[in-house]
């Protein structure tokens, strides 16, 4: 085996490397990115909940039409 190629397999083995720590750490981000996204909807939907159930002052109470 000569020089060149050990170096060729040696490069080859660390691009391999690399590329595996690299999409782990993608893999890490984005489900980070996920459990955000997931509160922040869960968020949302709690405050449509309660949104819902109060209405705003004013509303549902006695109406004076006698006028």
């Amino acid at each position: 085996m000569s020089s060149v190629s050990a170096a060729l397999s040696s490069i080859a083995a660390q691009q391999v490397q690399t590329q595996g720590s690299l999409a782990a750490v993608f893999a890490k981000q984005q489900a980070q990115e996920d459990a955000s996204l997931v509160a922040l909807l869960q968020d949302g939907a709690k405050n449509i909940e309660k949104t819902a159930s109060t209405p705003p002052p004013g509303l549902g109470q006695i109406v004076d039409v006698s006028a």
